[in-house]
Formats: C-alpha cells, sequence, structure tokens
C-alpha cells in the first residue's frame, strides 16, 4: 500500500513550466542643426559647412572638441580684423549642450570665447544656471566671470559682486548669499565672504553669516549646504512634552559629493538624556542608491519589555511604561536600506534592522514607527517582465522581540496570465519553494517545515450581449516536510473550479435640476449584478499542518458571491470643465457557503456580508462608510465610516473606526476589540495663517472619564521658504469632557 501511495504521490509532483522573455536594443543616433533666417547681412559673415560624418557615430555625441559656436541674433556682423562675430538684439549663442541668451554679444569663433552683456543668462543641458548684467564666457573651458551674477541650482540661489566659474559646474563667489527664496529681497539669507558652488552637490562657504529679514541673527566660520539634500542644512526642533520633557532636536545636513551626503542628529531631552546619530546617504545612479541610520542614546527612564514583579506585592505589572518598569540603560538603532536596479525588470532589494527594543521607534522616530511598526529584516532578488516573474526571498529574525515567519529561503517562478490558445484560453502558474521557520517573540520555540508549492490555472472568458462568463479550472500540489504534530511528510491536492457570471445595465434619465444646492445635469444609473462561484476539493485538512500564511489555509470549500455595483452619475462643472461625478456609489457583497467541511457548522450557510456607500451630493459634501458582518459570529466585524465636509476656508472631518477582536495566528494570541471617534478641522486665516486640531477618542475604553486617546491643536505659518508649525499635542491621557 506504502509503494502504490509513494507512486501515486510522484506522479502528483511532475510540473512543467515554460519562461521566454524576448529582449530588443537600438540606438538610434540624432543630428541637428540650426539656421537664422534673419542674419542675411552684407558683410562677410561664416557660413556654417557640413562637416564629414565621422567614423564612429557616437564619438561627435561625447566628444565637444569637434563642436562649433553657432551664433543666432536679430543683427549679426562679422568683424574680418578682429574675427569677431557681433549679434544684437536677442543673441543666441550655443557651443555643444551650453547656451548662452542675451541682449549683446561679441563671439571669437576661433578660441571659442564671448563677451555678452543685457540680461545675459546661461544654460548647461537645458537648464539656468547663471544670469546677470555682462559675462566673459570661454565656450572650451567651460569657464567665465560674471560680475555681480547669480547661480541657479535649484531650490537654491546664490549670488556675489564676482562669481567666477572655473570650470563646468564648479563656480567661485565673493562677497556673496545663498538662500532658497526666489525673491528680489529674500525673506532670509546665508552671507559669506567667500564660497565655492558644486552644482547639483554642495555650496562651501566661509565666515557665515545668517540674515533674516535683512538682520543678522547668526554667525559660523564655516558651513556646508547640500544642494542635493531637500530639506534646509540646518533644523532645529525645541519644546516640551511629558515624554521627553524639555527637548531640543537639532539636524546638519551635510554633502560630500554628488554621490554621497548626510545628516548628524544631535538631541537633548531633560527626562531621557542626550542621543545622536548619523544618517548617511548614497546613491550611485541605478546600481547602488540606500541610506544607513545609526542612533545611540543613553535613556534614563527606558521602557522594560514585558514588565517585571513587583517585589513587595509579587504581582506582575506587564505595562512597559509604568514606573516601576522604567530603568537607565543604553538604547539604539541600526537600519540599512539598499536598491540596485540592474535594468527596468530586475532589481535586488535589502533592509537590515535592528533596534534596542520593540518600542525604541515609537519613542524617538515616531513618523517611522506609525509607517512600518515592526520593520524585519530582508534581502530579495527579483526579475518582473511581462510574461513571467522571478524572485528569491530571504527573511530572518534579527531582535529577539520580534514575531515573524523567517523564509530562509522563498524561491518563486510565476508565469503570468497569458494567452493558450490565441484569445480563447489564457494560463497562469507558479512554483514556489519555502523553508519556513515560525518565531514568537523572546521565545525559543518555533515551528519549522520545508514546503513546496505549485498551481496552474486556466481561464476562458466568453463574452455575448453585454454578458460575461468568465469559467477556470487548476490543479494545486503542496509538499510539506511535516505534519503538524508528527516528522512524517505529507502531500496535498487541491482541484480548484468555478466561473464568474456579471453584466451591466444602464438608464439615463433626462432630467436637470438644481434644488437644495444639488446640482444634477441629466442622470445615468449603472447596475452590475455578478455571481461568482469557487470551489475547491483539497486531500487533506489544513488542521493537520502549521499555519505560516495563507497557502496553509487552503481546505476543501466551496463559496457563492452575490454582487451588486450601483452607481448614480451626473455631469458638473468644476473648474471650468465639464466632468462625471459619481453622485452615489453604493456596493454590495453576499458570501454563501455550500456544504462547509467544519463540523461545527451545521449544513450550507451565509458567512459574510459587505457593505460599500459613498455619497457626493455636493462638492463640498462626501459621505463614505464600509460594514462587514460576519452571519457565523453574528456580529459586525468592521466598521469605518467619515463625513468630509469642504467649504470656504474650513475643512471637517468626522470619523469612525471599530474593529472586532480577531485572532492573530502569527503570535497565536486574540487581537482586542478596536473603536475609535476622530474629529479633524483645518482654518485658513489668510494665505499665510491657518489652525486646526483633532481629537481620537475610545468610547470603549470609558472610566469615570472619557477617554481621549490622542488630541492636538495646532498653526501654521507660511515664510514663503518655509512652513512654521507649532502647537500643543497629548496622548493616551485622560481628560474630562
Amino acid at each position: 500500500m506504502n509503494s502504490l501511495a509513494d507512486k501515486k504521490n510522484s506522479m502528483h509532483r511532475a510540473m512543467v513550466l515554460f519562461v521566454a522573455l524576448p529582449l530588443i536594443l537600438s540606438c538610434v543616433p540624432l543630428v541637428s542643426a540650426a539656421t537664422d533666417e534673419k542674419s542675411q547681412q552684407p558683410s562677410p559673415v561664416p557660413q556654417a559647412t557640413t562637416p564629414a560624418r565621422p567614423a564612429s557615430p557616437m564619438q561627435s555625441l561625447f566628444d565637444q572638441s569637434s563642436s562649433k559656436v553657432e551664433a543666432v541674433a536679430d543683427n549679426l556682423e562679422y568683424q574680418k580684423d578682429s574675427k569677431k562675430l557681433i549679434a544684437r538684439g536677442n543673441a543666441v549663442i550655443t557651443y555643444g549642450k551650453t547656451k548662452l541668451v542675451s541682449d549683446y554679444a561679441e563671439i571669437e569663433t576661433d578660441d571659442k570665447k564671448a563677451y555678452a552683456k543685457g540680461h545675459v543668462l546661461v544654460y548647461e543641458s537645458g537648464m539656468l544656471r547663471v544670469q546677470g548684467g555682462e559675462v566673459y564666457y570661454d565656450f572650451g573651458k567651460h569657464a567665465g566671470s560674471f560680475p555681480g551674477g547669480r547661480a541657479i541650482s535649484e531650490p537654491w540661489y546664490a549670488r556675489g559682486d564676482q562669481m567666477n566659474q572655473v570650470r563646468e559646474g564648479v563656480s567661485q563667489v565673493r562677497n556673496g548669499g545663498v538662500t532658497t527664496c526666489n525673491l528680489e529681497e529674500p525673506h532670509y539669507e546665508i552671507r559669506s565672504k567667500k564660497a565655492t558652488l558644486y552644482t547639483g552637490d554642495k555650496l562651501l562657504m566661509w565666515n557665515v553669516t545668517i540674515y533674516v529679514l535683512g538682520k543678522p541673527v547668526f554667525w559660523l566660520p564655516f558651513l556646508d549646504v547640500p544642494l542635493n539634500w531637500p530639506n534646509f542644512p540646518i533644523q532645529v526642533t525645541g519644546g516640551y512634552s511629558q515624554q521627553y520633557g524639555t527637548y531640543i532636536e537639532l539636524i546638519k545636513g551635510v554633502s560630500f559629493n554628488k554621490y554621497l551626503s548626510g545628516k548628524a542628529h544631535i538631541d537633548w531631552r531633560s527626562r531621557r538624556g542626550f542621543g545622536a546619530g548619523w544618517d548617511q546617504y548614497y546613491e550611485f545612479g541605478k546600481y547602488a542608491k540606500g541610506s544607513i541610520k545609526l542612533y545611540l542614546t543613553q535613556d534614563r527612564k527606558a521602557p522594560r519589555p514585558g514588565g517585571m514583579v513587583d517585589p513587595t506585592t509579587g504581582i506582575l505589572n506587564a505595562n512597559p511604561y509604568a514606573k516601576s518598569n522604567l530603568e537607565d540603560r543604553m538604547r539604539g538603532r541600526i537600519t540599512w536600506r539598499h536598491r540596485s536596479d540592474f535594468d527596468e525588470y530586475t532589481n535586488i532589494l535589502m533592509r537590515y534592522h535592528r533596534a534596542a527594543d520593540e518600542y525604541f521607534l515609537q519613542d524617538f522616530f515616531e513618523r517611522e514607527y506609525r509607517a512600518n511598526i515592526q520593520p524585519t529584516s530582508f534581502l530579495t532578488a527579483n526579475r518582473n517582465t511581462e510574461k513571467y516573474g522571478a524572485m528569491i526571498y530571504l527573511e530572518k529574525k534579527m531582535n529577539s522581540y520580534e514575531a515573524m515567519v523567517e523564509r530562509l529561503p522563498e524561491i518563486r517562478l510565476d508565469w503570468k496570465n497569458q494567452p493558450f490558445l490565441k484569445d480563447i484560453v489564457f494560463n497562469e502558474s507558479r512554483v514556489q519553494f519555502d523553508n519556513l521557520s515560525k518565531q514568537l517573540s523572546r521565545s525559543s520555540y518555533h515551528e519549522a517545515v520545508v514546503r513546496t508549492d505549485a498551481y496552474s490555472r486556466w481561464y476562458c472568458p466568453l463574452n455575448w450581449n453585454q454578458i460575461n462568463l468568465t469559467s477556470f479550472g487548476g490543479y494545486r500540489g503542496t509538499e510539506y516536510s511535516r505534519q503538524l504534530t508528527t516528522d512524517t511528510s505529507v502531500y496535498r491536492s487541491v482541484v480548484e473550479y468555478g466561473a464568474d457570471l456579471r453584466t451591466h445595465f444602464y438608464k439615463i434619465n433626462d432630467v436637470s435640476f438644481n434644488k437644495m444646492g444639488i446640482e444634477i445635469n441629466q442622470l445615468r444609473h449603472i447596475a452590475e449584478p455578478s455571481i461568482k462561484y469557487v470551489a475547491q476539493q483539497s486531500s487533506l485538512s489544513d488542521y493537520h499542518i502549521a499555519h505560516f500564511d495563507t497557502t496553509d489555509k487552503i481546505d476543501t470549500s466551496q463559496q457563492v458571491i452575490f454582487g451588486l455595483d450601483n452607481r448614480l452619475q451626473t455631469k458638473r462643472v468644476i473648474n471650468g470643465k465639464t466632468q462625471r461625478v459619481d453622485v452615489v456609489s453604493f456596493n454590495t457583497y453576499l458570501h454563501f457557503e455550500v456544504s462547509p467541511q467544519d463540523s461545527t457548522i451545521d449544513g450550507s450557510h451565509f458567512t459574510m456580508f459587505q457593505n460599500e456607500l459613498v455619497l457626493r451630493p455636493y462638492e463640498w459634501l462626501q459621505y463614505q462608510a464600509h460594514v462587514t458582518y460576519d452571519f457565523y459570529r453574528h456580529y459586525i466585524n468592521e466598521y469605518t465610516h467619515d463625513i468630509v465636509i469642504r467649504t470656504g476656508r474650513w475643512r471637517f472631518l468626522f470619523g469612525q473606526r471599530y474593529v472586532h477582536e480577531q485572532y492573530d495566528w502569527y503570535t497565536d494570541q486574540n487581537l482586542q476589540t478596536s473603536q475609535e471617534l476622530v474629529f479633524d478641522t483645518q482654518l485658513r486665516l489668510n494665505n499665510l495663517w491657518s489652525v486646526g486640531g483633532y481629537v481620537r477618542y475610545d468610547p470603549k475604553r470609558r472610566t469615570e472619564l472619557n477617554y481621549v486617546g490622542e488630541w492636538q491643536v495646532s498653526a501654521k505659518r507660511d515664510l514663503h521658504d518655509f512652513i512654521l508649525e507649532f502647537g500643543y499635542n497629548v496622548r493616551d491621557s485622560l481628560i474630562a469632557t
């Protein structure tokens, strides 16, 4: 019997995968020339001749020694004795990637030098780099002198009594200043006696004075201004919080060259202590770019993970931020992100993250924490084309507090949905290998399995008279190195089949009215009913295998999904253009389980109800809601709704979030029911000032006081170059209402 079963399993495991990738490379050299119809003067102006075609078509694209100085103007005159070309009125002088525009210019065609005056503009590769009243410029050396000139490396602007461009991309400035304000009289300016500008890279300044509204406010002997860093080179944040006490956070940006830049962090918090760090950024084109972030602090009130037992009462206080659980210890982080793109289809991504504990980012880098509560360490190589995709993925636990599934490695090859028989039958397939290990937080316990999974699905879409029918079928085979309770390997076969039937109807009502401010210009009702049947027949119940992801939760099931999408559309003039507007969107989905395999459930039954509603009666008012109801457990699983009001200078948001208690199979724990009411408002007082605030309230956690999870009031001032924001924020506070 065992040999027969082994032969049967070996037949199931045979898989065939076909992949193909056409690559087409082309290169088309382009050559252009410019002529001036207005320059027909009696003077013997030299005429351009067509040079002989070079042996290599790429040589002329990179070797500017063969380039010619071309001039276009309202009036051109050639002085034979001095060998100068005089351009008067709208003069445009071009040499390679450099273009000079002025009112008047004198060009030495042999030496490739020019003198220009009157609204002088110098462009490099189409970007404006220098402007001034006059310029002496050497096109061959990309050098020039700009008395009273202004250099531009957006968003930065530099000026000086004397500016000298010593070579392409490098300029020296005497008695000048730099600012991001593009006004003639800037709100602020960093002035210095001497400065060196590296276009697109950095600005080195000596004997520096910072002026605000024309008044000196700060002096520095030297300042490095990174031009490739999006923020101001020095940022200072200060204030008071219950968590930090009085605090000052200083960030200084530094640029080493156009490939390397960084930020230094120096922080002081009266209740926590000193902290310092360095963020190193690098970008070497598409082949290597990323960042390395380091931070270290001696925290006098560091939370103790897991809490501790009170020696007097013998009771465990699990709150890590309880006063008895705070301790003095060193805390820090190392985070390295990297990306390499070899072509438009192939890349490598990597992240390495180590932190002192799970609360570190929440305490000191809250913006990162809200974006990713628990960042993990991984390395992945991807090849993704229109027809197929290939991936090698590794994810490793690097911190003791992490609860995760290690993948060492995961290898996957996908054949994307492609036509098999012209446009009648389509196929998608996948082969995947996983070495999995479930790791719990601060625990030596783990579950491990080696899994090989492969499937192939076939689709047949049919269309007749606005009726779309897509039938599908497939086979999935998965082998596990062990079962949940034994070390015996097991093979699971899954047969999948089903169909998706949908159509749509619409009716146009020729009505137009404007009642109670609701504008309707014709009304179109679109209804899209659908029925989807999905069935799976599995040879093994999911109770016999450990659950690492959704692949392991596949079991025998039959499900019918009824759907009905409704939309009411009209036309309205928005910003001077007639646009289609969905006044009402109402979508309903009902899930029905046929003959469930779960022995605790008696017979076929409805499992879940989903409803989505969006109302836009006015341009200034929108309401949206989403609800999911669990028929088997008889409770609302998830419910959210928001009301957004925009009227004049006001903006209001009223919202509610509700999620019922759910089971987290990563940590084998139940997540508590969460509920939150949100109120957010903003008022724009004028073009410069705006004020606002928000409140997040949890009605479920009512005690003698109403529990407010977080509230904030703030004000913003537009300083043209900066946004000044200040306010007051409180989190996890009991506030009587």
